[in-house]
């Protein structure tokens, strides 16, 4: 069932079990987890290939989404050849008028009393 694209909830509908069992009994039994693997990973190489052939036919959506899924292209280039950068910007809570003014009075006698 894995093979042919069934998610987990039919594949234990199937069996007779709850989700929570399949999954439970798959990391008990490594055969379990593996049969689904194997299942899994045949219906990747079934559509991988799929794709590829329809990209090889010149389909351009295929190749195109092809490049994209499988080699992490963008409209742009590759995305891990690009450099990453984050930037995290934490502003202050949000003040009451009477206290921002009081601050901003209190920066302003600060500043007069600087220049003299």
């Amino acid at each position: 069932m894995a093979r042919l694209g069934h998610p987990v909830p039919s594949i234990a509908a199937a069996l007779g079990v709850s989700r929570e069992t399949f999954n439970q009994c798959r990391k008990r039994q490594s055969e379990v987890d593996e049969a689904f693997a194997e299942g899994r990973a045949g219906l990747e190489f079934e559509l991988a290939s799929s794709l590829v052939e329809a990209a090889r036919k010149d389909n351009i959506v295929a190749a195109m989404f092809a490049l994209k899924s499988m080699f992490g292209y963008r409209d742009n280039g590759q995305t891990d050849t690009v450099p990453k950068v984050a930037v995290q910007i934490n502003l202050p809570a949000a003040m009451e008028a009477k206290a921002y003014s009081a601050m901003i009075e209190a920066e302003r006698q600060q500043g007069s009393s600087a220049d003299e």
